[in-house]
């Protein structure tokens, strides 16, 4: 009786949920990115989720915890970079002075470091092809107000594009391809 009844669930639970495989690939992670980085950032997005469900159901009378929970996922996600950041130098701290004795060995951990080495980037990418893409959005923008159409807003928000990107070097990369005005926007927006 009882295998007859593991025979009917399974059949019924087979129909209702197929059974499916799932490949889970682990990707490589950065040596400094450990159990603490991992645990700081479960905690922020779980604040995260816990922010955006507030901010949903916000009515009057729980604004004040809405704007509570978001104030506390971004001082987590602010804790959370600076831990990043601390590993991070330390890591490549500790690299270096491992590495002081053999100056061979010293100069490709800095090389690492510095993202020499790599691949040469592609010609289909640079900064030429994103200021291109800049002014042919404004080309367009010109061309569609001139004809009579009326625009109400365009907004482009690239902040988590440059999220990951340090700041500084891309400022200097930039200092190659783009007009001063451009620079000068960019530095403002990625400061804001």
């Amino acid at each position: 009786m009882a295998c007859h009844y593991d025979t009917v669930i399974g059949e019924i639970l087979d129909r209702l949920i197929p059974k499916c495989s799932v490949t889970c690939r682990r990707r490589s992670s950065d040596p400094w990115f450990d159990h603490e980085c991992r645990e700081a950032k479960r905690r922020v997005r779980r604040l995260e989720r816990a922010a955006s469900r507030a901010a949903a159901s916000a009515t009057s009378s729980t604004a004040t915890s809405a704007a509570a929970a978001k104030s506390a996922w971004m001082a987590e996600r602010c804790a959370y970079r600076d831990l990043l950041q601390i590993k991070h130098k330390s890591i490549w701290q500790s690299k270096i002075n491992a590495e002081r004795s053999s100056p061979h060995q010293l100069w490709q951990s800095i090389n690492v470091l510095m993202g020499r080495g790599r691949a040469s980037p592609s010609d289909k990418t640079g900064a030429h092809k994103l200021q291109q893409f800049f002014d042919d959005k404004v080309a367009g923008v010109h061309v569609s107000t001139a004809e009579g159409f009326g625009i109400d807003a365009v907004y482009l928000d690239y902040r988590k594009a440059f999220d990951p990107v340090p700041h500084k070097r891309l400022l200097v990369t930039l200092n190659y391809g783009f007009h001063n005005k451009m620079i000068l926007w960019i530095k403002n927006f990625l400061e804001e």
